[in-house]
Formats: C-alpha cells, structure tokens, sequence
C-alpha cells in the first residue's frame, strides 16, 4: 500500500511539473505573438498613410486647373529654338515650351572701310547657314573714329552712306543718319569696331564688337 502512494505521489508531482512547462511555453508563444500582431498593424497603418498621401498629390496635381506663369524665356535666334519655362501659381507644376528658330538676321553696322570689309560676303554666309530671312545695313563714313561717330549721332548729322543688303546685292543712299537707319529694322544686332559708347545706338539692340 505504502509502494503504490509513492508511485501516484511521483505521477502528481511530474504531471504537475509538465503542466507547469506548458503553461510557460503557452504564455512566450501568446507574448510574441500579441507583439509580432501589433508591428504588423503599426506598419500597415504608416503604409497606409503613405500611400494616401502620394496618391493625394498626384490627385492634387492631375485634377488641378494650372494656373501658368512664365517663369524664364530664352528668346530663339536665327538658327537655334528659344525656350519658354513657366510654372503653375497653384500646385507649382512645370512646363516648357519650345519657341522656334526665327530663321531670320537683321545686323546693322556702324563704321568705316573696315566693317564694309566685314560685311562684304556676309549676306552669303547667312544664306548657305539655312537663314531665310537677312537683312544687311552698314552706315559708313571713310576713315571715321568712334569719337566722330559719337559726335554725328548726337547732332543727328546726315552725313553717312547707308549701304544695305536684302537679297544678296548691295544698294546705298547719302546723307543718312544713324537715327535713320536704327528706325528702318527691328534689328537683331548692332554692331562698331568698338563698343564704347555705343549703347547710344538703341536700347532695343544687342551690341558685338569685332
């Protein structure tokens, strides 16, 4: 009798110690399991809002009425496209839009023998370049400093020769003045042997020296 007490005593203490490991074992797995559920919703949730914030700003940016302002131009030359960049006041889109090449020249020289020298195939040049519009004026007095040129523009002098070029062939008309000439063209370019002072010419033409 005494034998089988021990043997039940000993079944009840190691049924008791199994119960107590499972009962462990149980509660790890229920921890990890309440935390891995917990980083999985909290990461589900950021994805979320992520996710609603980009496609409410491509929504934003796709239903919004733009609004353009010209931001910079570079204006087109004879040959080459200028270029119109403009952004929207309201959700700050951007376009560019391409302003084409005008295929048209309008120099106008002052100086003496030395820019009839410069000009002389100049007309040709521009044709074979692929302009399709060119317009040459050369306003010449022999031998004349820049100091006389400056003296003539500001007494409004009639005294140059005003060569000119539209087709190739050159024509020329006396006793021209500089204000003249700077109202015949909306002139591309302006141009002396040097460039002092001659800003006088118009504020509307862009000065090269040569």
């Amino acid at each position: 009798m005494k034998r089988i007490s021990i043997k039940i005593f000993i079944c009840i203490y190691i049924i008791s110690l199994l119960m107590s490991f499972v009962g462990c074992g149980g509660s790890e797995d229920d921890s990890s399991s309440i935390s891995s559920s917990g980083s999985n919703l909290s990461s589900d949730s950021s994805s979320d809002i992520s996710s609603d914030s980009s496609t409410n700003s491509s929504t934003e940016t796709a239903t919004c009425e733009h609004n353009y302002v010209e931001k910079e131009v570079v204006q087109p030359m004879a040959l080459k496209d200028g270029k119109r960049k403009s952004v929207c006041s309201v959700c700050s889109a951007e376009q560019t839009e391409t302003l084409p090449a005008t295929k048209s020249i309008k120099i106008l020289a002052l100086g003496n023998s030395f820019t009839i020298d410069s000009m002389q195939h100049l007309w040709n040049i521009c044709k074979s370049a692929g302009v399709e519009e060119i317009v040459l004026g050369n306003l010449f007095i022999s031998g004349c400093t820049l100091d006389t040129h400056w003296s003539k523009i500001e007494s409004n002098a009639k005294s140059y020769v005003f060569y000119k070029n539209t087709n190739g062939s050159w024509t020329s008309t006396k006793k021209y003045t500089v204000l003249n000439a700077i109202k015949q063209e909306d002139w591309t370019y302006s141009y002396s042997i040097r460039t002092v002072r001659a800003e006088a010419l118009s504020t509307r033409i862009r000065i090269l020296a040569i």
